[in-house]
């Protein structure tokens, strides 16, 4: 099986992320190891737009991860992350590996964030 985010859920302070194996402990723990941005796009008649940040200027906003919490197990990462908008497009990349000393198949993914759990 390869090394991958399986799952990831929005949570009303930050995201939790599943993998599909147990995390190398120290690099997972590291809130620096996960890059976030968020950015949406301009709708209008026009085809196409640049990333448009939380400001509405072009490009995206890096979001800081306060916190980064693993599981027992190893294959959960609770990311409390504070200045999440609604209605953005939520990027991801991770500089984490397994307790094995895989790197991930696929280090970057985008989650669109309609609504924010109470």
């Amino acid at each position: 099986m390869p090394f991958e985010v399986s799952e990831v859920r929005a949570l009303k302070d930050g995201f939790e992320l599943r993998f599909t194996k147990a995390l190398e402990l120290e690099p997972a723990r590291d809130g620096e190891n996960y890059l976030v941005k968020q950015f949406t796009y301009k709708y209008h008649q026009e085809y196409g737009s640049p990333e448009i940040d939380h400001d509405g200027e072009v490009g995206a906003t890096e979001v800081k991860v306060e916190s980064a919490e693993v599981s027992k197990d190893g294959k959960v990462v609770r990311l409390r992350i504070p200045g999440l908008k609604t209605g953005f497009v939520t990027s991801f990349q991770l500089a984490v590996n397994s307790e094995e000393d895989e790197d991930l198949r696929n280090d970057t993914f985008y989650y669109t964030l309609s609504e924010q759990p109470r």
